[in-house]
């Protein structure tokens, strides 16, 4: 578990070569030999803030980790250029477990399938109690794109945009919403 006190921490190194671990967003590999689930904590979304700056994504979760992210803003994520991967600010393929989090202001301004805020990629995604507002993307999922599994449990998915389809959620495997507000903008 890392604890992170209240603060914002803004992310400094632009992605550069393969964009690995070394640079741009936060990557959370699984190590060898280690249990995949690691644990971020804030003091909560409006005291502790991780800023990606405007340089790259938020946030990378790979394949077999399992994280738990918790009373924490995510924001200003931005991805763009050509032959970028997918998401503004949360690119998941393993497990994500959200618990009173923001995601806001991020954006996928390349050519993409879209995903401005958050964009599951085949792996299984908790939304509990949080908020993922202010997103954009020129294509698909304002706020969310899926393509795995996405639980959404009392939150709100509200301010997002999207030039194509789901301003709020763009969803194609399996979309669970249980207590929750979803209000869409497509710009067309």
């Amino acid at each position: 578990t890392i604890i992170l006190p209240a603060g914002t921490y803004t992310l400094t190194l632009p992605p550069s070569g393969a964009n690995g671990a070394d640079s741009g967003d936060l990557n959370l590999t699984t190590p060898v030999g280690i249990s995949p689930w690691i644990a971020i904590v804030g003091a909560g979304e409006a005291a502790t803030t991780i800023d990606a700056n405007q340089l790259d994504r938020v946030l990378r979760v790979e394949v077999n980790r399992s994280a738990t992210l918790a009373h924490l803003t995510l924001r200003n994520g931005l991805v763009s250029g050509a032959g970028v991967e997918y998401a503004g600010g949360i690119l998941n393929l393993g497990t994500l477990v959200l618990n009173y989090c923001t995601v806001s202001g991020n954006a996928m301004a390349a050519f993409s399938v879209g995903g401005g805020g958050i964009y599951n990629n085949g792996g299984i995604f908790h939304l509990n109690d949080s908020t993922v507002s202010g997103n954009t993307t020129n294509a698909a999922g304002g706020g969310i794109y899926n393509t795995g599994t996405f639980l959404v449990t009392r939150s709100t998915v509200t301010g997002n945009s999207a030039l194509g389809p789901g301003g709020g959620i763009y969803d194609s495997h399996e979309l669970v919403v249980t207590a929750s507000t979803i209000r869409i903008t497509t710009i067309t």
